[in-house]
């Protein structure tokens, strides 16, 4: 398998692309059940229960970015879009997410940047599904 550069790495939120973003992050967990009991042996068990997914993205700071302005909309609707995450021009991770967050930085020596945190709601398609 071949190393994949980010540079060509995108976010778009409801089809519209984020424009200034530098880096996104999409973490999948999935929750271990404990079934540990007396016949365990000393040993913890566990099963498997509900997955879920956090998306982080990050950029500069532009009020005039569609991409932007969308997110800034969901969050004060509280209502989820289709959120497709790009690892190059083609290859995607796409779920519906609430945006949960927004840190809005201001710097007195350099530029303003904005973070976004969004909570998946449903399955993560990942690449190999999507092909």
């Amino acid at each position: 398998m071949a190393a994949i550069s980010g540079t060509n790495g995108s976010i778009m939120v409801g089809g519209v692309e984020v424009g200034l973003f530098k880096e996104w992050k999409l973490d999948i967990s999935i929750d271990a059940l404990d079934t540990t009991n007396f016949g365990s042996d000393g040993w913890k068990e566990a099963i498997s229960g509900l997955k879920s997914g956090t998306i982080t993205a990050n950029g500069l700071y532009d009020v005039s970015d569609a991409g932007q302005g969308d997110l800034d909309n969901l969050i004060s609707s509280g209502v989820s879009a289709v959120v497709k995450c790009y690892t190059d021009e083609v290859n995607y991770y796409q779920a519906s997410a609430i945006v949960t967050g927004a840190n809005i930085s201001t710097p007195n020596d350099g530029l303003v940047t904005v973070d976004y945190t969004m909570q998946t709601t449903g399955a993560i398609t990942t690449p190999a599904l999507l092909s």
